[in-house]
């Protein structure tokens, strides 16, 4: 298949034709991305529909669902950073190291504890969960990759898409954490989101963007690209593009990159994959032996540099806050 015209703009001139491996998992298989000369986006030649071919059960969203003591450490250590990002009490100091705090920043000016939440993309539902334990009931997910319907006491979480939901239900806040780079045809998912929210709610998108620097920097061994689950790498342009024609408007634009996308990236270059043995993310009690392969030093030039690249607005990770526009 050759990709004719930009799915956001229509236009039919690309800038560039990117190669791209698979490397989460390190399968090597490569895909095609198109850069439209027009709106900026990146998008995969084709979208991948299987699901067993994109998130296999030790996918990152869904592992947490498995009751084991690792995952209990987790989640405790993730309801402890949520609350240091949501201003609440916490036991621990902020642990940065792991688990990431699900964009919980991007939520502080927008959620209280009657707040109606509505999380697309969730997964099997950290984010939720410690939302729920922190006191926020009002909250519910939705995500067609889950085996079954998640319930659990007070909250649940549906199997299904999002554009499947009832109409007649509607939110205050919500929030697609890193699942809109996901979705074959963000079009149709804006338009459902206008339909679900309430009067003055919000949605609130966390996406990669190849309008960065480290796009520019590492090209097709940015490690946002993540062949081929990622189908869209969107841009300010393509997203206001996108917002303007489903009745949204975007009420702000936030970066908030982090050292990812030079650790992620710098592996890539070395053919080192997310989860191989000696992967800068394999858990310490699994590389006791094996030497880190970035030092202290450069881990925290890579989290200086995240933070000048935000602060410029050329950062690889964004939060677009969304509104309806009528």
């Amino acid at each position: 298949m050759i990709l004719n015209n930009c799915r956001i703009c229509n236009s039919p001139k690309f800038d560039e034709v990117l190669e791209v491996k698979e490397m989460m998992f390190g399968t090597g298989k490569t895909y095609k991305y198109y850069k439209c000369f027009g709106c900026g986006v990146l998008q995969i030649e084709e979208p991948i529909l299987d699901p067993e071919l994109l998130y296999p059960q030790s996918y990152y969203s869904f592992s947490s669902s498995i009751n084991s003591l690792k995952n209990k450490v987790k989640k405790t250590i993730l309801k402890n950073n949520v609350a240091r990002e949501l201003d609440l009490p916490a036991i621990l100091p902020k642990i940065t190291k792991a688990p990431e705090t699900k964009g919980v920043r991007s939520l502080k000016d927008y959620i209280n504890k009657n707040t109606s939440i509505l999380d697309i993309g969730s997964g099997s539902g950290e984010l939720l969960e410690a939302l729920y334990s922190l006191g926020y009931k009002n909250i519910e997910g939705v995500d067609p990759f889950i085996s079954k319907d998640l319930q659990f006491k007070g909250w649940k979480i549906k199997k299904g898409y999002v554009t499947e939901l009832d109409e007649s239900t509607k939110y205050d806040v919500i929030i697609l954490h890193h699942s809109f780079e996901h979705m074959a045809d963000p079009k149709e998912v804006l338009q459902k989101i206008k339909s679900l929210l309430s009067v003055n709610g919000k949605c609130i998108i966390s996406i990669p963007v190849c309008d960065s620097y480290a796009y520019e920097f590492y090209k097709n061994n940015w490690v946002q690209l993540d062949a081929p689950r990622h189908v869209f790498l969107h841009t300010n342009k393509s997203m206001n593009l996108l917002a303007k024609g489903t009745g949204l408007k975007i009420e702000k634009i936030t970066d908030d990159s982090r050292t990812f996308q030079f650790i992620g990236s710098e592996q890539y270059k070395r053919g080192i994959s997310l989860t191989a043995v000696d992967s800068f993310y394999k858990p310490f009690y699994k590389k006791i032996l094996r030497k880190n392969i970035f030092s202290k030093k450069q881990v925290k030039n890579f989290l200086k540099k995240a933070e000048e690249l935000n602060q410029s607005g050329q950062g690889d990770q964004r939060v677009f806050v969304l509104k309806s526009n009528s």
